[in-house]
C-alpha cells in the first residue's frame, strides 16, 4: 500500500509570511516540509531536520518538477498576486495537489471560483485570499453575527506595526490601489471610491492608541455582501503607525489621481528604502477590529466590536496563520478537525475564530468583544474582556 503524502511544499519560503509558515510549520508539526525560493538565502535558515531548502521560482515550476517533489499541499506566498495568474493552481490541480495561496488582490480572490469543476473532479482544495482578509475577517463576523438578526453596517480597520517586516510584494500591492478608483459598499450597492482615501482616525486599547485608517482595495468588499445580503455599509481600511508616512501616502494618492504619477507600485524599492527611515518613530504594537450595527435577536439595535491587539512583533504572524491552519487540517495533524471540502474558493468562512484563537494563543496577541460603540477602552478592562472571551 502507497503511503498518503504529507510534505508542504512553501513558495516563497525565505520572504516575510513564508518564513513565518515555515518556521511555524517545522515548530509545531512533523510534517516533511520543502522551503522553496527564487534564491536561496546566504545564510541558511535553520528551520528543523527534514525541512529541505531549494532554489525554485514558483512562477516556472513545471508540472514535472512538481510532480517529481510530490507535496500534498502548496503554499505560495509569492505576490504580488495582481500580476499573476492561475497557472500553478491549474498544474497542482491536474496533479491532485491541494493549493492554498495568500492573496489578497480582489480579483484575483475572486476568479478562483473559475477552477471549481476541476478541482472537485481531482478530489483537491483550491483556496485563495489565506491570509488577515478574508480568512480572519470572514472568522470574526461569523463569530459576532451570531447575536443579530440583521446587520446593517460591518467596518473593518487593520492598523500593523510599524516596525515590523515590509515585504515589497506588499508595498506593491498596496501602491497599486493608492489614488485609483476601487470599489466600495455604499448604500446596498457597489460605488466607487479613492484607494488610500476616506482617511479617518480610530482609538484602541493601549498600547496602540490612535491611528489612521484609509480604504484598501481587498477580496471582502465583493465577499462580504454576498454572505451577508443585508448590510447596506461596509467599510474597510488599514493605515500606517507613523501620521507623516500615512498622510504622504495620501498626498501620493492625489498625484496619481491627477495623472502625475502614473504607475505608483513601480516605485515600491524606493518606497521600501524610504519607510526605514522612519523606524525609530514606530512600535512593534499592531491591531486590528471588526465592527458590526444592526439588530440584535431581540429586535433592538446593537453594536459589537471585536479587537485584536498584538505586541512585541508578533502582528506579522497573524497574515499567516490560515494557511498553516488550512494545511494542517488537510493533513490531518493531530488535534485538528479534517478539512473535508474540495473544489477551488477564497478562504472566507472556511476557518473559525476559535481555531485562529488556538492558534495565536503562544504568541503576545489579545482579543476582546464589546457592545460599545466607542473602543476607548482601558487596558485593564480590555484584558478583562479578553480572558472572559477564552
Amino acid at each position: 500500500m502507497i503511503a498518503p503524502r504529507r510534505s508542504v511544499l512553501i513558495l516563497g519560503a525565505f520572504g516575510t509570511f513564508g518564513r513565518l509558515i515555515t518556521d511555524a510549520l517545522a515548530h509545531t508539526t512533523d510534517l516533511p516540509l520543502i522551503a522553496a525560493g527564487r534564491h536561496l538565502p546566504e545564510v541558511p535558515e535553520e528551520f528543523r531536520p527534514g525541512c529541505r531548502a531549494l532554489a525554485i521560482d514558483g512562477n516556472d515550476l513545471s508540472a514535472a518538477a512538481l510532480e517529481k517533489l510530490g507535496p500534498a499541499v502548496v503554499i505560495d506566498t509569492v505576490g504580488p498576486f495582481q500580476t499573476r495568474d492561475r497557472r500553478l493552481a491549474r498544474v497542482c490541480i491536474g496533479l491532485g495537489i491541494h493549493y492554498l495561496d495568500l492573496a489578497d488582490g480582489r480579483e484575483f480572490v475572486q476568479s478562483v471560483g473559475d477552477l471549481d469543476a476541476a478541482a472537485v473532479a481531482h478530489d483537491v482544495l483550491v483556496v485563495s485570499g489565506a491570509s488577515t482578509v478574508p480568512a480572519l475577517s470572514s472568522a470574526v463576523i461569523e463569530h459576532l453575527a451570531a447575536a443579530f438578526s440583521d446587520i446593517d453596517e460591518i467596518d473593518i480597520g487593520i492598523a500593523p506595526a510599524y516596525s515590523g517586516p515590509r515585504g515589497l510584494a506588499t508595498i506593491r500591492s498596496v501602491l497599486g490601489y493608492v489614488g485609483r478608483t476601487i470599489p466600495v459598499w455604499r448604500q446596498a450597492k457597489m460605488g466607487r471610491a479613492r484607494g488610500w482615501g476616506d482617511t479617518g482616525r480610530h482609538r484602541y486599547p493601549p498600547p496602540v492608541g490612535r491611528r489612521n485608517l484609509s480604504l484598501i482595495d481587498v477580496p471582502d468588499t465583493s465577499l462580504i455582501p454576498l454572505r451577508y445580503p443585508t448590510v447596506r455599509q461596509l467599510c474597510i481600511r488599514a493605515g500606517h503607525e507613523v501620521p507623516l508616512v500615512h498622510h504622504a501616502l495620501r498626498l501620493l494618492g492625489v498625484l496619481v489621481r491627477i495623472g502625475l504619477i502614473r504607475d505608483l507600485a513601480g516605485h515600491a524599492r524606493v518606497m521600501q528604502r524610504l519607510a526605514g527611515w522612519f523606524d525609530g518613530f514606530g512600535s512593534n504594537n499592531g491591531a486590528m477590529h471588526v465592527r458590526l450595527r444592526g439588530r440584535g435577536k431581540d429586535g433592538a439595535s446593537r453594536t459589537r466590536t471585536w479587537t485584536l491587539i498584538a505586541e512585541n512583533g508578533d502582528g506579522p504572524r497573524i497574515p499567516a496563520l490560515a494557511s498553516i491552519l488550512l494545511a494542517k487540517k488537510l493533513l490531518h495533524v493531530p488535534g485538528y478537525a479534517p478539512l473535508v471540502e474540495r473544489g477551488a474558493m477564497p478562504a472566507s468562512n472556511l476557518l473559525t475564530l476559535r481555531e485562529f484563537e488556538r492558534e495565536w494563543r503562544s504568541l503576545a496577541i489579545r482579543t476582546g468583544v464589546t457592545d460599545e460603540a466607542s473602543l476607548n477602552l482601558t487596558r485593564d478592562a480590555f484584558d478583562d474582556q479578553n480572558a472572559a472571551l477564552r
